[in-house]
């Protein structure tokens, strides 16, 4: 099942972060931070230009995806959705339909006037598995992303 978060989310999806974290490339740039992360899985739940959604098997939270509402870059009369983060609990990896994640979430930046939604994919974490399932589900690759320790 996907819902909306809760606060009664936040120390699961904090501990599902974190693991996530771990596997990414800015975790060699700077370390996880559990006050700065509650404080934006907080906001995310309770900012109306947010979107967080947990998934649940069996009434245990195993994944989030959250994101924020912007203006879009050229027309401020749009608006788009940046994706911050979208992880599933290593145990759970399979076990879940990560595409009825991806289509909540879709329906609720629909919801909030969303005209475009912007989707990540970090090139060293199932990279082409993720780009298969943006493909299916109707997104193209725009713009890559470089990051740079300075």
């Amino acid at each position: 099942m996907i819902r909306p978060a809760t606060m009664e989310d936040i120390d699961t999806l904090l501990d599902l972060a974190e693991e996530f974290y771990a596997l990414t490339d800015m975790a060699d740039i700077y370390s996880f931070n559990r006050k700065s992360t509650r404080f934006l899985l907080k906001a995310f739940i309770e900012t109306p230009d947010a979107v967080l959604l947990v998934a649940e098997i069996e009434g245990c939270v195993i994944g989030g995806i959250g994101g924020q509402l912007m203006p879009a870059t050229y027309n401020f009369d749009k608006k788009m959705m940046f994706e911050n983060f979208w992880f599933i609990g290593n145990d759970y990896r399979g076990k879940c339909n990560p595409l009825k994640m991806l289509k909540a979430f879709e329906k609720a930046s629909k919801d909030l006037g969303a005209c475009m939604i912007l989707m990540g994919a970090y090139h060293h974490l199932k990279f082409n598995a993720l780009t298969a399932l943006y493909g299916k589900a109707g997104y193209s690759p725009t713009e890559t992303i470089f990051i740079k320790e300075i």
